[in-house]
């Protein structure tokens, strides 16, 4: 059987670890080994690890230097001997039929490159996440996909891996919309389940990238800038875009101030 590389970057999440580890040595699917990549952490990650490590022999530790997420991710794939990879969060948890319902699309369907699930929130928000079904000119424009996605590591090997810039977050949007684009021919398969759960705090890195706009401003800009032959390709040029787009507002310009000149003679009766 094909084994799944489970890879679990983690700064300063040793708390959390034997949770996320645990979901792990409980799936359905035996054949498998994770790779925890401490990117550096000054909490007491290294110690919990020595003792988590004695719980199976399929888990790994890796210590690096902090290079953020990305790079973490990319350390622990570059010495991953599966067939298949998974990331998993250090925080959050998978579900025990995850990595067997996963492996038998690959199995039993042609020229698959991508399975994804349904999302579950847990701690502070217990909301499920349906996600919608794949589409790459959506893609492009908002992340369809959560992190914890399953694909071939020859797949992962013809791209350029995470991008180690984007250290404040949506590194894996920008990773989906890297990958998928370079495996175009190949077909992405959302499973109809909740495979991930996704730990939700009161404060987090993604909670402050989500707060920040002027950072979403940059990051998105990044994206673009960096995709910028797809964008084109999938939505025209954005100066031509843009033009249209005031032509048609001068033109709708008259409309908008008749409107607003009944609402007044309206308000007067």
């Amino acid at each position: 059987m094909d084994v799944v590389s489970i890879i679990i970057p983690s700064y300063n999440q040793g708390k959390y670890l034997e949770e996320c580890l645990d979901s792990i040595i409980a799936q359905s699917y035996e054949f498998w080994e994770a790779i925890v990549v401490d990117d550096g952490s000054t909490d007491n990650t290294a110690e919990l690890m020595a003792t988590l490590l004695k719980k199976d022999e399929r888990i790994k530790f890796i210590s690096k230097k902090n290079g953020g997420v990305s790079s973490a991710r990319n350390e622990g794939i570059r010495q991953a001997c599966g067939k298949y990879i998974l990331p998993v969060d250090g925080d959050d948890k998978i579900a025990q039929n995850l990595l067997e319902q996963s492996v038998a699309v690959f199995e039993q369907q042609t020229n698959v490159g991508l399975v994804f699930s349904q999302v579950q929130h847990f701690e502070a928000s217990n909301a499920l996440m349906d996600n919608v079904d794949y589409n790459f000119s959506k893609l492009l424009l908002n992340n369809q996909i959560s992190c914890t996605a399953m694909y071939l590591k020859s797949d992962f090997d013809k791209t350029t891996g995470y991008d180690e810039n984007m250290r404040h977050g949506v590194e894996d949007w920008e990773f989906w919309i890297n990958l998928l684009s370079t495996i175009k021919d190949k077909t992405v398969v959302k499973l109809d389940f909740p495979g991930l759960y996704y730990r939700i705090k009161t404060h987090s890195r993604s909670v402050s990238f989500e707060s920040n706009k002027s950072k979403i401003t940059e990051i998105h800009n990044y994206v673009f800038q960096k995709h910028i032959r797809l964008y084109n390709a999938y939505y025209g040029d954005p100066i031509m875009v843009y033009s249209k787009m005031r032509y048609l507002e001068q033109k709708i310009q008259p409309f908008l101030k008749l409107k607003a000149i009944l609402r007044k003679l309206s308000f007067r009766k």
